[in-house]
């Protein structure tokens, strides 16, 4: 099963909430490891693996990840000789990334290299930008725990805002002495299991989110204001055991008084919406976040609840929560996250799922029962959102409909499209004299995810002189390979063309033909034996033609052949 995955994430605080998203801890490490995945990682990334460039390498240093450096006088010495550190940073699907901040604890030796800087790239590593000048340390050479490096900003990087693609960060170093002694560069140390010896901050644009910026409060619903297009918009609604209320950038409503959760049960004392997946999509939640604004005779005690039958059961999730403090906190209080992540029920569903926020132990049903959801006092600040992942069952990495290519000038142009991508980092295009070997003869960037069509070309410049056999090999970004039908071109061709190839999903052949003259043709397919295989009458427009003949071929070499009044055009193809 190939999965296609969406993220639902909710960040919430007096903007969507900036956290550590990727994080590692190295307490217990020995400094010498291969490498090391990272300790903390957010649901809708990929775990990341911190290594070592080929110029450096391994050293014993306790609680951190260590390296001996070599001499390089500057950054362009660093870069040729291998001498960085690498982490990437890998979104799940089409989850949104945008990165705040960079933080790193460095414990370098005296002879080691004392300037350092980040580097990223997003094209798989081909390319690099410098984030900021490089930073040279002046003191802190013999603080063997380490020292807090100055935080990097990223959100002015707009690269590092708003992407759904693989993101390759490297620290460099130069500047040392000696490449013998005392030479050791380490990230690290972590003295504890809260200190981190790398993270990095961001937010996870949510997919499924009430921001209530400008709601008066007693509206009879509120539909959701950011919806993954691969679930239904959800309705945020009242039970019938509780009042609408007016209060600014909230839901607002007044609560009954109830002794217990069984009495707010049977009195209908909640708010309710529904995840709703669309089509074959499975969703895995993970978690639950809520700003609360309640009064000081509103029940203080909550909550969470969900039903996947309709509503019929419902099961707790977690135990009670009770409010202390901040009943006059008129914007409302973010509430601790809830863990979804570890309700089997939760996972993996595709039927709707029905939450309800349950509340009591007021002590009037009369005067300052208010019981808000909100406030929201920005556009970013969603009141209310759910996180997790969303996957589609049976979806290729990349439907391709079409792969063809064309003379033109001495040139051959290849082009394709895709109806969709999951993970597509680049297409390799492939090209033989014979239809085996085939060689690589460039790369197209592929879109990451994307369920919109979209279209590619390569020019190839030098095409061998006759036949020339093509195919493109697809590549996510796990590095799994898919490769597509193989079509012919022969360079020779001046006048009608003809191409051959096989959509993804449709077993019949297909012909292009490319004609500068319309009228009825007959073409036909014969195998290396002479034998006709299928043979079709048609009428060719000027221009382009796609011609379908319903067969379906065994692996082997064939010839397709155009034959009009007033031309007889062929071309050998590889199913």
């Amino acid at each position: 099963m190939k999965k296609l995955l969406f993220m639902l994430v909710a960040l919430i605080i007096v903007s969507r909430l900036d956290a550590q998203i990727l994080a590692w801890n190295l307490l217990g490490a020995a400094g010498n490891e291969a490498t090391s995945n990272s300790t903390l990682t957010n649901p809708n990334l990929e775990i990341s693996t911190l290594s070592r460039g080929a110029g450096i390498a391994v050293q014993p240093a306790g609680g951190s990840y260590a390296s001996t450096f070599p001499v390089n006088i500057d950054s362009a010495a660093a870069r040729v000789a291998g001498a960085y550190y690498e982490f990437t940073i890998t979104p799940k699907g089409s989850s949104l990334v945008s990165l705040t901040t960079l933080d790193v604890i460095l414990r370098i030796q005296t002879n080691a290299p004392p300037t350092y800087i980040w580097r990223y790239s997003k094209d798989n590593g081909i390319t690099f930008n410098d984030i900021g000048a490089p930073y040279t340390w002046t003191t802190g050479f013999s603080q063997n725990n380490g020292i807090q490096q100055p935080t990097i900003d990223l959100s002015g990087i707009n690269d590092l805002q708003q992407f759904n693609t693989p993101v390759i960060f490297r620290l460099y170093a130069w500047g040392g002495t000696s490449a013998t002694s005392n030479n050791g560069f380490r990230i690290g140390k972590s003295l504890d299991e809260t200190q981190n010896a790398l993270a990095i901050g961001g937010t996870i644009t949510p997919l499924i989110a009430w921001n209530l910026l400008g709601a008066a409060g007693d509206e009879a619903t509120s539909s959701s204001t950011l919806t993954n297009p691969n679930l239904e918009v959800s309705v945020l609604s009242r039970g019938p055991g509780i009042q609408a209320q007016t209060a600014g950038g909230s839901y607002a409503s007044t609560f009954p008084v109830n002794a217990d959760s069984v009495a707010a049960r049977v009195a209908g004392a909640y708010y309710e919406f529904t995840v709703t997946p669309k089509g074959n999509a499975m969703v895995s939640l993970t978690t639950l976040n809520v700003i609360l604004r309640i009064q000081t005779s509103a029940p203080p005690t909550y909550i969470w609840r969900y039903s996947k039958d309709g509503g019929v059961a419902f099961t707790d999730i977690g135990t009670p929560y009770t409010w202390t403090t901040g009943f006059t906190q008129n914007n409302g209080i973010q509430q601790p996250a809830i863990d979804l992540s570890g309700i089997s029920d939760l996972q993996n569903v595709s039927t709707p799922v029905i939450f309800r926020l349950y509340a009591w132990g007021g002590t009037s049903a009369t005067s300052n029962n208010g019981f808000r959801i909100g406030k929201s006092l920005t556009a970013t600040q969603d009141a209310l959102a759910i996180s997790g992942i969303i996957e589609q069952e049976n979806t290729l990495p990349v439907v391709l409909t079409s792969f063809t290519g064309k003379l033109d000038a001495g040139k051959i142009k290849l082009h394709w499209i895709t109806a969709s991508e999951q993970n597509n980092a680049y297409f390799e295009i492939l090209r033989s004299t014979d239809g085996r070997p085939f060689t690589v003869i460039g790369t197209v960037t592929g879109n990451g995810t994307t369920n919109t069509t979209s279209n590619y070309n390569y020019m190839d410049s030098k095409p061998l002189p006759e036949d020339n056999y093509y195919q493109l090999r697809q590549v996510d970004f796990n590095g799994n390979i898919t490769g597509s039908p193989v079509i012919h071109i022969n360079a020779g061709f001046k006048q009608t063309e003809l191409q051959v190839y096989t959509p993804s999903g449709d077993e019949a052949i297909h012909v292009a033909v490319y004609t500068e003259h319309a009228g009825r043709a007959t073409v036909s397919i014969t195998n290396m034996l002479g034998q006709v295989v299928i043979k079709q009458d048609c009428k060719l427009e000027k221009g382009y033609n796609d011609l379908r003949l319903a067969v379906a071929l065994p692996k082997n070499i064939y010839i397709a052949r155009l034959s009009s009044s007033t031309e007889n055009v062929s071309t050998k193809f590889l199913r």
